[in-house]
């Protein structure tokens, strides 16, 4: 928050939140999610925030998740999970992510918070970070954080494929 605001000092907000872990495709392409992970010293209010997919070609984004009335704590997990992700979810995501390609987006209202772009994922895309996607994901596994939480804004060496750890440390 801002100064005066819950948790802010002097304008700052010691909420941190990053797209932390992205997974297309599971058992089937419905079997996806997303991670949002609160690296910061404090809870992070998640109203007005929204997550928006763009296809690998960089179309015109698309919301798959808004917020009500969601908040991460400090350290948290926060999992937007597909219709066909059995694990536990936060919320759920309309629309889908496409296996071969994309990118996705996380806005504070109009501000876009973090970005991740992935797979054949164009040098342009609106959400990749630094020049390269992340590699395509393979089906069961996903573009994890390494370390967890860092994020130097450069999508080609903050990602990892790894074992899906949907709302746990990658």
């Amino acid at each position: 928050g801002g100064a005066g605001g819950t948790g802010g000092t002097g304008g700052s907000s010691c909420g941190n939140v990053v797209i932390n872990e992205v997974s297309p495709d599971g058992a089937s392409g419905s079997d996806e999610f997303v991670e949002l992970h609160n690296s910061g010293t404090c809870v992070q209010s998640l109203s007005g925030w929204t997550l928006k997919y763009s296809s690998a070609l960089g179309s015109t984004p698309s919301t798959v998740w808004s917020a009500a009335s969601d908040s991460i704590p400090a350290g948290g997990y926060f999992v937007l999970g597909g219709s066909g992700f059995g694990g536990t979810k936060h919320g759920a995501m309309t629309g889908g992510l496409a296996a071969a390609g994309g990118g996705v987006g996380l806005f504070d209202g109009a501000t876009l918070k973090d970005g991740v772009a992935y797979g054949s994922a164009s040098s342009t895309h609106p959400f990749i970070e630094g020049t390269t996607p992340t590699p395509t994901i393979p089906a069961n596994q996903s573009a994890a954080r390494s370390p967890n939480g860092k994020d130097t804004n450069n999508n080609a060496t903050d990602f990892k494929i790894a074992v899906r750890t949907a709302g746990a440390a990658n």
